[in-house]
């Protein structure tokens, strides 16, 4: 269900994906010369579903000459293949490892992020809405302040080099009143609690901005805390979208 930008069936619509009342679409192009549906239930019960799948013939010439659509789930598996890098003091502290692509040309085209954000309740009651304002706070801690970084082709320094996990998905002070859950064609959020307080589900897809790579490409968001810190969780999980040239090592 995370490929389609949910933690859980919600409804919402964006240009790639739609969910509506137990249906998921995506509207990705997908060019193939053979392909294989394979679905796999993890869970305890039987699920009955229906597929449909839109295909459109291509001439063949123009089908291997196309990008591949690649997807795939993440909670950051590159940190166990350079564990240093990601420690402190480490080249890439504190980045948090979205996709890295080596040897192959390709796009970028965005990614849903999935946050589990939990904490323990301050013993102090807070003056007014969100555990205070300013110096005043009983909590003060976001996870979306982490900038977005995309190094494109060998770059030293990331071409993108951005302000913040939220203002990437595009809506700054996500950590203020109300909380609400929004749609567009770009970026969504499509889970959220009132506080903030459990499992967060946000998503901004690279359509019209998308970043185009020859040789190689590296996609991180900095996160400030470890998955567990002080009896708190900062989980994330990830599913970046991106095509790549068909026949290519994807080093995933």
């Amino acid at each position: 269900m995370s490929f389609f930008g949910s933690f859980q069936a919600t409804r919402f619509n964006s240009l790639p994906f739609v969910m509506d009342m137990g249906r998921m679409i995506s509207h990705w192009p997908m060019p193939y010369t053979k392909a294989r549906i394979q679905l796999v239930n993890e869970s305890e019960r039987a699920v009955t579903l229906s597929i449909a799948v839109v295909q459109k013939a291509l001439n063949p010439e123009t089908a291997v000459r196309l990008m591949r659509f690649h997807s795939k789930e993440t909670a950051g598996n590159f940190l166990n293949k350079s564990p240093e890098r990601f420690q402190d003091k480490g080249d890439r502290w504190p980045d948090f490892p979205v996709l890295i692509c080596q040897n192959t040309p390709g796009r970028f085209c965005g990614m849903h992020l999935m946050v589990e954000n939990r904490w323990s309740e301050p013993a102090t009651k807070p003056q007014s809405w969100w555990y205070g304002h300013g110096d005043r706070k009983t909590l003060d801690w976001w996870w979306g302040e982490g900038d977005e970084k995309f190094f494109v082709d060998g770059e030293k320094m990331p071409s993108t080099f951005g302000t913040g996990t939220e203002d990437y998905i595009g809506y700054a002070w996500a950590a203020e009143p109300p909380f609400s859950k929004f749609e567009s064609a770009f970026a969504n959020q499509t889970e959220l609690p009132l506080d903030g307080n459990g499992n967060t589900s946000v998503s901004r897809y690279q359509i019209a901005d998308n970043i185009p790579f020859q040789d190689c490409f590296e996609a991180y968001l900095e996160k400030y805390k470890p998955d567990h810190w002080d009896g708190n969780v900062c989980h994330y999980r990830v599913v970046p979208y991106w095509y790549q040239r068909a026949g290519t090592d994807d080093r995933y």
